[in-house]
């Protein structure tokens, strides 16, 4: 655990970006990017796999009986699918909503279907036939909805049900905060139902004449008359409604909450909510479970949820009332799940975005990073007690969960300033938590010798980072450090939450592959808070230092730092945490009239050395530690994993001159900052971080350091005509991350290596293969 790296072992287990274990059980069917849903056909025979991430969108048709895929249907590049999915009564079609593209899509089954096969597609930006239903606020809040037919406007239909008498589709409009009921047919639109904000899914109570709606962005379910549309109750449940589960025997409802890790037990009859749920690892967990989808057992006895956070299956065991239950067993399951259903014999389909772990991206041929990791469809054999008490045992092992929010203790023999406990005594009182952008270990450090590098992949050396360089040998080089995102709208969130929003992380592969929109902004929002935030809770000083990519700005803030030091000198105290995020080694490529990418890396890393001389010149510096990652590591190689990225530890009491090349990343950071300031962990994340022990010695030696001005100009600007200039001369740079890869690396790769390099073969790397999607190419974007 403590030197072990991150990635893919095999097709069976793999280690995730937070060093949790993942061994699912079950029978494993690899699938392809990132599946968000499983449907089980009407015969029980084929459970349909629905994979939207960044790359090509499919359909997969596995055959129960022996575990095979005896179809497959794909939606290249713009064309996307989503989450909701339904088989008609008879089997014979599949209906699956396109997220951004506002269509469903009609895809024929064929087992063993050889020729491509081109879906039919049912337009849903139109006029309804018959005038919307328009509840009232007081169950539909304030939401609008939004005119179908005007520019702008798009719907992002998200989850699909199949009538009762299976004759029409009804498809929750994300952004239209509406239900389309649609006859699959004609493929006419006959009525728009306004439900309330962002609807996840419906679920038909036929018993009762009614239909249930979750409200992802609401908090809520809202009860409607499914013959009128009118609703009739609106249900308060928990943060982030998702997937429900119906008994209708007993007249219960079970509803996923992905944002308050709990699940709430429904009273159908009486419309009134019995009780909620928790679903976390422990009594005092913070948050982080993400419960997303949910089936209950034919007895009524037994839940089965997808706990996405968790990399797990949780069973809740009801009482004979059915109104409460506890967590009575787990089961493993892949990275992040995101559905599940039950199966005939009581078999549960789970499905993983992430399957068994990331891979390195430093092959000849070179992929994106949420493209090394395959998702996985997983068929568990019906759970006994042994199973799930086995299962419970093997989650909290994989998932560090033994001590509760207890701190991880590594002895590294020597007294520590970091505290064994919140609250206890460290000698460092201010912490300063630098943020960069994007890049991996083998961009910058990979020449170094003494670390697990790769030089051919090395683009910003020493010429261009002195200054990280001369810090890392100065003090500690980690050559196992991880981020836990992926991208940047979710790497920031990791950075600064220890965790990232359910609907962000179903989302994201949509918008990066420029398919679509992202969903609203305060859908995506992380359950967890800003260690800001917690920080201020405690009485705590702090203040954040926001940026953006521009020529010298990284310089500019590093001056406004080293002003506000001037001040905090003369007053004789500073804030005990600065958050500075200094986003200029992201760069803007050959942008006309921009610095050519190595200037803007470089102008960065003396950002980064004026800052420590700044710092450790001063007063505080005796009591200071300096922490600095990046947000992500997407745009670029290394030969370890996709994931793995510079990071640095700077201050009096950190250790000199050593290779650690212990596991860390960054909610071990995160929980090493709250760990010195006495703060509680932000999420479950976090708080099964093991510390940076072995970073941190038992004596200070303040030094003070000298910022060195790197080789590299950094006035060098992009020559007019320079590779991939146009493309990037018609991109938004005043937003992180609105750049499409792969273009925006192939520039950055020919900017800093000429523009005839060919990526190395690496030899070193712990992988052998490169596994890609069937039919991926990375050129389709």
């Amino acid at each position: 655990m403590i030197d072990r790296t991150v990635g893919k072992i095999d097709e069976t287990q793999g280690i995730a970006t937070n060093n949790w274990v993942l061994r699912p059980a079950g029978d494993l069917v690899p699938t392809d990017e990132f599946p968000q849903a499983v449907a089980i056909s009407p015969n029980g025979r084929y459970v349909a796999v629905a994979n939207a991430g960044h790359g090509v969108h499919s359909i997969l048709l596995v055959d129960l009986t022996d575990s095979q895929i005896v179809q497959r249907v794909t939606f290249p590049h713009p064309k996307a699918i989503f989450r909701g999915m339904a088989f008609s009564a008879d089997g014979s079609k599949l209906y699956v909503t396109g997220g951004p593209t506002d269509v469903i899509r009609e895809v024929t089954i064929n087992p063993g279907e050889t020729e491509p096969q081109t879906a039919r597609e049912i337009p849903l930006r139109v006029i309804s036939s018959a005038p919307p239903v328009d509840n009232p606020e007081q169950y539909a809040g304030t939401a609008e909805l939004p005119d179908p037919v005007s520019d702008g406007v798009i719907l992002y239909p998200g989850g699909l049900t199949l009538s009762p008498d299976g004759s029409r589709l009804w498809v929750s409009e994300i952004l239209g905060n509406a239900l389309a009921i649609v006859n699959p047919v004609s493929g006419e639109v006959e009525r728009r139902i306004k439900v309330g904000l962002n609807p996840y899914d419906v679920t038909f109570d036929t018993k009762h004449a009614q239909a249930f709606v979750s409200l992802w962005g609401a908090g809520a379910v809202v009860v409607l008359n499914p013959t009128t549309g009118e609703a009739t109750a609106r249900l308060e449940v928990g943060a982030q409604p998702t997937g429900m589960a119906l008994d209708a025997d007993r007249d219960r409802l079970y509803v996923t909450c992905a944002h308050s890790d709990e699940v709430a037990i429904i009273n159908t009859a009486t419309r009134e909510v019995l009780a909620r749920v928790p679903v976390k690892p422990y009594a005092d967990a913070p948050l982080g479970s993400a419960p997303t989808a949910v089936v209950v057992t034919p007895d009524g006895g037994t839940l089965y949820i997808a706990c996405a956070g968790d990399n797990a299956v949780a069973a809740v065991t009801l009482n004979a009332a059915r109104t409460h239950g506890q967590v009575t067993g787990r089961l493993p399951a892949g990275w992040y799940p995101t559905d599940i259903k039950r199966a005939a014999n009581g078999r549960l389909l789970v499905c993983s975005a992430r399957g068994t772990g990331s891979e390195q991206n430093g092959l000849p041929q070179r992929r994106y990073i949420p493209r090394t990791m395959i998702g996985l469809l997983q068929i568990i054999p019906a759970p006994t007690a042994t199973d799930l008490a086995r299962g419970l045992a093997d989650v909290t092992s994989f998932n560090n969960w033994q001590l509760g929010t207890d701190v991880r203790f590594l002895s590294t023999g020597e007294p520590s300033p970091i505290p064994a406990r919140v609250g206890g005594y460290s000698p460092i009182r201010y912490c300063v938590y630098v943020i960069k952008e994007n890049r991996t270990y083998d961009q910058v450090f990979g020449e170094l010798p003494q670390g697990r590098g790769e030089p051919s992949l090395t683009m910003f050396g020493r010429d261009v980072t002195p200054n990280q360089h001369r810090l890392a040998e100065q003090y500690v080089l980690l050559d196992n450090f991880y981020v836990n995102g992926t991208v940047s709208v979710d790497g920031h969130q990791w950075a600064k939450h220890a965790s990232a929003g359910h609907a962000l992380e179903r989302g994201w592969g949509l918008n990066y592959s420029q398919r679509g929109p992202m969903l609203p902004g305060p859908l995506r929002q992380p359950a967890t808070r800003l260690q800001p935030q917690l920080a201020g809770d405690a009485g705590i000083a702090y203040k954040v230092y926001n940026s953006s990519i521009k020529e010298g700005e990284d310089l500019k803030t590093t001056a406004r730092v080293v002003d506000d030091l001037a001040g905090w000198t003369a007053d004789g105290e500073m804030p005990q945490l600065l958050v500075i995020h200094l986003p200029n080694n992201h760069t803007q490529g050959t942008r006309t009239g921009s610095p050519t990418p190595r200037a803007m890396v470089a102008e960065n890393d003396l950002a980064v050395g004026q800052l420590v001389e700044a710092l450790s010149s001063s007063p505080f510096w005796n009591e200071m530690a300096i922490f600095i990652c990046e947000d992500d590591a997407q745009d670029g190689p290394d030969h370890i994993d996709s994931h793995r990225s510079p990071a640095l530890v700077i201050g009096p009491h950190v250790r000199r001159g050593i290779v650690d090349s212990t596991y860390y990343d960054q909610v071990a950071m995160l929980r090493t900052i709250e760990l010195i300031l006495g703060l509680q962990p932000l999420s479950v994340f976090d708080a099964s971080a093991m510390p940076m022990w072995t970073v941190f010695g038992p004596e200070a030696k303040p030094e003070r350091y000298q910022a060195v001005v790197p080789n590299q100009p950094l006035d060098e600007m992009n020559a007019a005509g320079a590779y991939g200039q146009a493309w990037c001369d018609a991109q938004d740079w005043a937003t992180v991350d609105e750049q499409p890869w792969p273009e925006f690396n192939r520039i950055l790769w020919a900017a800093c290596m000429g523009e005839d390099a060919p990526l190395p073969v690496i030899r070193s790397t712990r992988y052998a293969m490169a596994v890609t999607v069937a039919g991926e190419d990375d050129d389709e974007e």
